[in-house]
């Protein structure tokens, strides 16, 4: 959607001038994410080009939240979307092994769920 990638090149310029701001830098990830489209339960997207941005930014994301298992989840959603089916599962199954089965319930279920997606 052309609405997502104009607010993901508005955050991205905003971050660029804060690059210390992380709720910047994932509302960039996340409007590039949602503007590649993602299709067929996870397994590609619309915008390759446009998720790869949204990769990186995830990337960055992890450096800074090295144990955050919603950028994990969304790290394998990327992965997923581009057909790197291998480094989408490791990141799915980093979250099944960090997450607590009680208080982590929701990345859990979510990653369960993508890795049964994965074709």
């Amino acid at each position: 959607d052309e609405k997502y990638k104009e607010a993901a090149e508005v955050f991205q310029l905003l971050w660029q001038g804060d690059p210390a701001n992380n709720g910047l830098l994932l509302l960039t990830a996340h409007n590039f994410r949602k503007a590649a489209g993602i299709k067929d339960a996870g397994n590609r997207c619309d915008a390759p080009d446009l998720m790869k941005k949204a990769l990186g930014y995830y990337e960055l994301l992890l450096q800074q939240w090295p144990r955050s298992l919603s950028v994990m989840n969304y790290l394998g959603s990327a992965h997923q979307s581009l057909a790197s089916k291998d480094k989408a599962k490791a990141y799915y199954n980093e979250v099944l092994r960090l997450g607590d089965k009680e208080k982590d319930k929701g990345n859990r279920e979510f990653a369960e769920k993508s890795l049964a997606n994965i074709k």
